[in-house]
C-alpha cells in the first residue's frame, strides 16, 4: 500500500510541481515570453497529463484490486 501512496503522490504532486516550475523559469524569466501566454500554455498541458494519468491510475488500481479479491 505504501508503494501506490508514493505513486500518487509521484505523479500528482511532485512530477506537476516540478513542470511548472521548469515551465515558468525556461518560458517566462529565460525566454522572456508574457506571463499570461505562459500559464495558459503550461496549465492545459497540466489539464491533459491529469486526465491521461487518472486514467491509467485507475486502471492500475481496479487491476490490483482484483488481483486481491479471494474468488
Amino acid at each position: 500500500m505504501a508503494k501506490e501512496i508514493l505513486y500518487f503522490l509521484g505523479y500528482y504532486l511532485l512530477i506537476p510541481i516540478i513542470f511548472m516550475v521548469s515551465v515558468f523559469l525556461w518560458r517566462f524569466v529565460i525566454q522572456g515570453n508574457d506571463l499570461w501566454l505562459v500559464l495558459t500554455d503550461s496549465l492545459s498541458i497540466l489539464g491533459l497529463y491529469y486526465l491521461f494519468t487518472s486514467i491509467l491510475f485507475s486502471f492500475f488500481v481496479v487491476k490490483r484490486f482484483k488481483e486481491k479479491q479471494p474468488t
